[in-house]
């Protein structure tokens, strides 16, 4: 297991242009995966390493969890 992360890009299922940029794990980038950023599950749809700065993972979300006071 890799402790190294990598700066992608992570796009919605809509396709938008503007991605938001996040530090992910290097193992979770591969199709399937599945993790949560910002108290959101997100699963890896597709991941595109073409040469640029950042890769682009497209998500689907999974769940959302509500923080409690």
């Amino acid at each position: 297991m890799s402790d190294e992360t990598i700066r992608v890009r992570i796009h919605g299922m809509l396709g938008e242009p503007d991605g938001t940029l996040i530090d992910l794990p290097q193992d979770d980038l591969v199709d399937g995966s599945q993790f949560i950023y910002e108290s959101v599950g997100y699963q890896v749809t597709r991941v595109i390493f073409d040469d640029v700065e950042h890769p682009n993972v497209y998500v689907m979300v999974l769940d959302i969890y509500v923080r409690q006071p």
